[in-house]
């Protein structure tokens, strides 16, 4: 086959350009938003919402107590404090998540994340599962993959897609032409080859 093989055909840059604006979708991508967490569940305090409160004040204060001082430490502070006291699923990770707008169960963490000021932390907010307090690190806007990002990668796809077609071709004709002998045929001619791999495949 590599013998047989055509070289391909060079990918022009209105063939990339056409296939990106017929996949267009493909290229969206949604907004997002990156964030961090202090937080107490209301289990780990057998249900004693005052308790939980009052931890969780106790963590932003520490925070805000270096903050007060130096605030170029807000985000190291916060992440020494996530780690040690906080009971969100990413607290071993300094509380850092990411997630899409609207995507949390619980809408007043929505809301926060979605108004609240770059940096800025927020009030204690309630969920079923405990009191929280946040702070937006960064949003990214929804948009779409630039054609002159994603080229590199349609190029590949196209020539990929043209080598597969070259050799199912070749294939086609190999074994037109091709001669095979096996102790259970003998010496088999390309049609008769077909005639047998067709029905192998059948069955």
């Amino acid at each position: 086959l590599r013998q047989r093989m055509p070289k391909l055909k060079v990918v022009t840059h209105e063939e990339m350009l056409a296939y990106y604006q017929d996949h267009l979708k493909e290229y969206e991508y949604p907004g997002s938003i990156k964030w961090e967490e202090l937080m107490v569940r209301f289990d780990r305090f057998g249900g004693d919402r005052a308790a939980a409160w009052k931890a969780l004040a106790e963590m932003g204060n520490e925070v805000w107590a270096v903050v007060a001082v130096n605030p170029s430490l807000r985000g190291p502070v916060f992440a020494n404090v996530a780690k040690a006291k906080s009971h969100g699923f990413t607290a071993a990770e300094g509380g850092i998540q990411e997630s899409t707008p609207g995507s949390l169960l619980c809408e007043e963490l929505n809301a926060a994340l979605d108004t609240l000021e770059v940096g800025r932390m927020s009030n204690c907010i309630e969920s079923p599962q405990g009191f929280h307090l946040v702070r937006v690190l960064e949003r990214k806007e929804p948009g779409r993959t630039p054609f002159t990002e994603a080229q590199a990668k349609i190029r590949e796809l196209l020539e990929a897609e043209q080598k597969e077609v070259l050799v199912t071709e070749e294939l086609k004709k190999l074994r037109k032409t091709a001669r095979v002998w096996t102790i259970f045929h003998g010496d088999v001619n390309g049609p008769r080859l077909s005639e047998l791999l067709d029905d192998k495949k059948r069955r």
